[in-house]
């Protein structure tokens, strides 16, 4: 496996525990037997192909590139902010083979800033355990597992497309959605769904990289607004499936408005 395509899926295997420990935790059993499924059996045929010393290699590669992260502009994580502000590397031009310079900052700010951006978004007060739509629940994992990657480049943020769309269709239900909402929401959608042409002329210096940052400011918005959600819209019974009997039974008794 060649070293750039290591670097791109490098993150595939610790964001898969995190979503297991998800499901364990909110006892999604079918959720956790068809993820576990899909990993088992994707496993088997990768070793079948590549055998078992490959496996092993990309382990350790795994181990030395969780030390450092990546410095290059389109790592939109907290890893590729900090080596950015310390000049560890080259933040323009990709370099397959290369790596930025071990920074213990980078490496235990990393950590540290993953701990609370994954606990926020396991934990749930035992009051809402019960009740909390399940569809913000997921969102809200999905988002805080991209944000909180060492590496995760521009298209992994393709999963706030889902996201976006469900946060407007949840602050558009809300009849006293507070403003704030609306600007985290619009900043973003604005700010992910852009990216810098020419990054030459943005990462001229550890504080103007901040403004190539733009993509993880606007993740932390959007987490923001899905744990805000979470706790305030609705309950998990708007999601359950309505029977036919049940639509006309309620159609029965309900008078039209109006009438």
């Amino acid at each position: 496996m060649s070293i750039q395509l290591k670097k791109r899926f490098w993150s595939v295997l610790p964001a898969q525990a995190a979503v297991r420990a998800w499901g364990a935790l909110r006892r999604e059993g079918r959720f956790c037997a068809g993820l576990l499924t899909v990993f088992g059996l994707g496993t088997a045929a990768a070793l079948a192909s590549y055998g078992l010393d490959l496996h092993l290699e990309y382990i350790a590669f795994l181990r030395g590139l969780s030390q450092t992260g990546e410095v290059f502009w389109g790592n939109q994580t907290l890893n590729g902010v900090l080596n950015r502000l310390l000049s560890t590397g080259e933040p323009v031009n990709w370099v397959p083979g290369a790596f930025p310079t071990y920074h213990p900052v980078v490496r235990w700010g990393t950590l540290l800033g993953a701990l609370p951006v994954l606990g926020g978004a396991l934990w749930l007060p035992p009051a809402r355990a019960a009740t909390v739509r399940r569809d913000l629940d997921f969102a809200t994992m999905l988002a805080a597992l991209t944000i909180a990657s060492p590496v995760g480049w521009e298209h992994h943020y393709g999963c706030f497309i889902a996201i976006f769309a469900l946060l407007l269709g949840v602050t558009a239900s809300q009849a006293n959605a507070p403003r704030a909402a609306w600007v985290a929401l619009g900043f973003g959608f604005v700010a992910m769904a852009n990216v810098w042409l020419a990054p030459q002329h943005v990462f001229t210096g550890p504080l103007q990289g901040l403004l190539g940052s733009h993509m993880w400011f606007a993740a932390l918005a959007t987490l923001g607004l899905l744990l805000y959600w979470r706790l305030h819209s609705g309950s998990v019974a708007s999601l359950q499936p309505v029977r036919a009997d049940a639509l006309g039974s309620w159609r029965t008794r309900q008078p039209l408005a109006g009438s």
